[in-house]
């Protein structure tokens, strides 16, 4: 047992290892210590790397914001039941970048329920069913992206979404809106503006029609339609997710939002 504490935190991969050893004593940890004086020198060696390692991380985050999901879940550590984090010092659970997606139709609509207990997995159309994450998998939500697109049909299926040809910045008739999340039975954000996700585009695309997402026009690293958030949300297991969008006037025909929401999940190896 002594061995094995040690040996976690000396071969982990986290740079947060201690929050995932909340369960073990100081007690237990200092008695440890004084009994593998040279085993602990090697893991307080490493993780004084690791602090030094992490401002290189720091700085891929700041210019890519969706690159900080990792440390942001690691930050959470202590929050997680203890089977998952024993999962993930033992290595038969990781961290995986993740981006759960939805696309529906909004054709002649003012508001959409983007995740519903209806919902099924369908390559393109989404990769989540139920609105539930899978058994024993947590998701850190570090960013959302919201797009629109307008196809030549209505409808969710493969067949319909396969006629949107590119996908959008929002046009004004949505800017002028709100959305909710809940997760978990909580609501997460509250009627936030639909205006946040009309950004990251460093400048104009002179007579683009549609103004096509990707490319250098939006340039950076950022993710056009994309919002960093300040406060990320973790959503348990098999907990249903709901994001809803309202706005005012009706939506036109074949018209279509892709949510992304963009993270860290933890899963099986």
């Amino acid at each position: 047992m002594e061995n094995d504490i040690l040996d976690q935190i000396e071969n982990s991969e986290f740079e947060n290892v201690s929050g995932l050893l909340g369960d073990v004593s100081e007690e237990e940890l200092l008695a440890v210590a004084k009994r593998n004086p040279k085993k602990l020198k090697r893991v307080v060696s490493r993780a004084s790397t690791k602090v030094k390692s992490s401002g290189a991380t720091n700085a891929v985050a700041s210019a890519v914001p969706q690159a900080a999901s990792r440390s942001e879940f690691e930050a959470r550590f202590t929050s997680l039941k203890p089977e998952l984090k024993n999962g993930l010092l033992n290595k038969t659970m990781q961290l995986s970048d993740t981006v759960i997606y939805v696309t529906k139709s909004i054709d002649g609509a003012k508001t959409v329920k983007m995740f519903e207990d209806s919902d099924n997995k369908l390559v393109g159309v989404s990769n989540i069913s139920s609105a539930k994450l899978e058994k024993n998998e947590v998701f850190l939500c570090s960013g959302i992206q919201v797009l629109y697109g307008k196809g030549t049909s209505t409808g969710n299926t493969q067949t319909n979404v396969a006629t949107v040809p590119n996908w959008e910045l929002l046009p004004h008739f949505l800017e002028c809106g709100e959305f909710t999340f809940r997760a978990s039975g909580k609501t997460l954000i509250d009627k936030m503006s639909n205006s946040v996700f009309k950004n990251y585009m460093t400048e104009k695309i002179s007579n683009a029609t549609p103004a096509i997402v990707g490319g250098t026009s939006f340039g950076d690293g950022n993710l056009p339609g994309f919002y960093k958030l300040a406060n990320p949300k973790l959503i348990e297991t098999q907990q249903a997710i709901e994001f809803t969008l309202e706005w005012l006037a009706t939506a036109p025909q074949y018209s279509y939002i892709r949510v992304n929401l963009f993270g860290t999940k933890i899963m099986k190896y």
